[in-house]
């Protein structure tokens, strides 16, 4: 339950589940963004509560978040007592309880979080200070003796956070920061700049060095790796409009990991680049394009038996089609191709076309939305995830590797303040019996799915 504009001073009150965002993310963000490779700056948006919408079964708060405002100043406040899945050594975040071992896990910890927020807003200037604690009824402890960069993980029941935020705006240009400490003293800090000239460029520049030791549950700023430790990066990008019909951007990020991490024994080196075009000739038809290239080192066995760090580089490229026949019909054409270049192999690669059509009848309330996908990738390296059209305030992306057909409906029927949607979705694997492996495994070469929603707004 969300209540907004109270009162004079109290501008939100929400009881029940929710997610934060506050600063730059290194203290706390729970919300959902999509790559910081895009067009939209790396700057994060303003301190928010929000209400959760199950969107997923993890990363969320349960209990009461508070907004006030007196002038100048802003005041989050929050509470929290969740109960998590824990295994022994990590948090689950799938929500499944279908063995009896996923049932033993259920809801077997508890979290406790408070904190706040304050912010000072002037004339272009802000500073906030935010500081929380959280703690878990029982001891987390990561599998360290099977993953070696796991060290420094966090272990035990209790942590709590500390961070300085600031930004300032002038005009077309704003500089921003953010350092956060962890109960073990470790820190981390990330500095950028977003500047925009003549309505139709900008560009963006940003530091961050996150301390290998540096711990939280909650942070999720930019980065390669999701809990934001053991990282330092450079991030550059620059859009420009060419004019109404063309729009172009180029990204990219140099990072290190100065610790061991995720299938590498030592400090390594990487890259991300990205290109996109975006071309509207006219009001019935719209491309996009874009091209990007990922390079994350990852440990190989040579022919003398040793291991040694080589680079993995994955590159993509993406066309889509876009046609509106009339306001109430559209055609959507999308092809993706990658291939990728590992130590001793370049002939992994993958392939995806789909065509979907979006109808809406003119006389009822309803949209229907029709999509075929044939893939084929030879590794997983080379999947393609594809954003697909889901029910209200949800989020739906199908990853596709090996090789098959995917086909989903998505039909929606709206009357006033009442939304019904179902979507049926079904993926057709060639070449094989049984798919995916452990309690995830189907003995068959397809997956069906179907869901529903009734949303109703009052």
């Amino acid at each position: 339950m969300t209540i907004r504009d109270i009162s004079k001073h109290l501008k939100q009150l929400t009881l029940g589940d929710y997610r934060l965002s506050i600063a730059e993310g290194l203290a706390m963000k729970q919300s959902f963004d999509v790559s910081y490779l895009t067009s939209y700056g790396v700057k994060n948006k303003q301190n928010r509560i929000l209400p959760f919408r199950s969107t997923s079964e993890y990363d969320y708060n349960k209990g009461l978040a508070m907004h006030f405002n007196i002038k100048h100043f802003d005041l989050i406040t929050f509470a929290s007592y969740n109960s998590l899945d824990y295994n022994g050594s990590s948090i689950q975040q799938t929500g499944y309880h279908r063995t009896e071992k996923e049932l033993s896990h259920k809801d077997s910890i508890t979290q406790t979080l408070y904190g706040a927020n304050l912010n000072y807003s002037n004339k272009g200037f802000s500073l906030g200070l935010t500081a929380f604690a959280y703690h878990f009824s029982d001891s987390i402890t990561p599998n360290i003796s099977s993953y070696p960069y796991m060290q420094h993980y966090f272990q035990g029941k209790n942590n709590n956070i500390i961070s300085l935020n600031s930004s300032y705006v002038i005009k077309n240009f704003i500089v921003f920061a953010e350092v956060a400490k962890s109960q073990n003293n470790a820190f981390a800090c990330i500095l950028g700049t977003q500047y925009t000239f003549d309505y139709k460029s900008s560009v963006s520049l940003c530091y961050r060095n996150y301390d290998e030791k540096y711990q939280n549950f909650f942070a999720n700023a930019i980065g390669i790796h999701d809990d934001n430790q053991n990282e330092r990066g450079l991030y550059l990008d620059y859009s420009h409009r060419l004019n109404n019909k063309l729009t172009i951007y180029l990204g990219a990020d140099l990072f290190y990991f100065p610790f061991k991490s995720y299938r590498v024994d030592t400090a390594v080196y990487g890259q991300k680049a990205k290109l996109q075009l975006n071309y509207i000739p006219n009001k019935r038809n719209k491309w996009d394009f874009y091209a990007r290239l990922n390079n994350r080192q990852y440990n190989f066995t040579l022919n003398n038996g040793q291991k040694e760090p080589k680079d993995n580089v994955i590159t993509q490229a993406h066309l889509r089609f876009q046609h509106f026949f009339t306001d109430n019909f559209s055609l959507n054409l999308r092809s993706g191709y990658s291939r990728s270049f590992t130590y001793k192999d370049n002939s992994n690669y993958g392939m995806y076309f789909y065509g979907e059509t979006i109808f809406k009848t003119p006389f009822l309330p309803l949209h229907l939305n029709l999509r075929y996908t044939y893939f084929h990738t030879t590794d997983y390296n080379n999947h393609f995830n594809c954003y697909e059209y889901s029910l209200p305030l949800t989020y739906s992306s199908a990853s596709l590797s090996g090789q098959g057909h995917r086909f989903y409906a998505l039909l929606t029927y709206k009357l006033q303040t009442l939304q019904l949607s179902v979507k049926y979705s079904i993926t057709r694997f060639h070449h094989t019996t049984e798919i995916s492996s452990s309690n995830d495994k189907i003995y068959s070469n397809n997956t069906q799915y179907l869901s529903a929603q009734i949303y109703w707004e009052f």
